[in-house]
């Protein structure tokens, strides 16, 4: 199961990072930075923002792709966020 498998760990300075798959419970972080990035104005593919509802999907469809790997994606914590 990849779901939140931990890829690496290293420090940087007085910082920790850890670079993960995701899991579902990043969807609400997640959303946060799409909706965060569409305010910037930021290319990513999408315009509108995204509501609760469709992350819940994309997440789902995601982590399924992911376990059937079919993709491939990752997430950064630094200091634990």
């Amino acid at each position: 199961m990849l779901t939140g498998k931990i890829v690496k760990e290293f420090k940087v300075g007085e910082g920790f990072v850890r670079i993960r798959y995701p899991k579902f419970e990043d969807f609400e972080d997640l959303q946060k930075l799409i909706n965060s990035l569409i305010d910037e104005n930021t290319y990513i593919g999408i315009q509108k923002k995204i509501g609760r509802k469709g992350e819940l999907e994309f997440i789902t469809d995601l982590l399924k792709t992911i376990e059937n790997k079919k993709s491939v994606a990752l997430v950064s914590e630094v200091n634990g966020k």
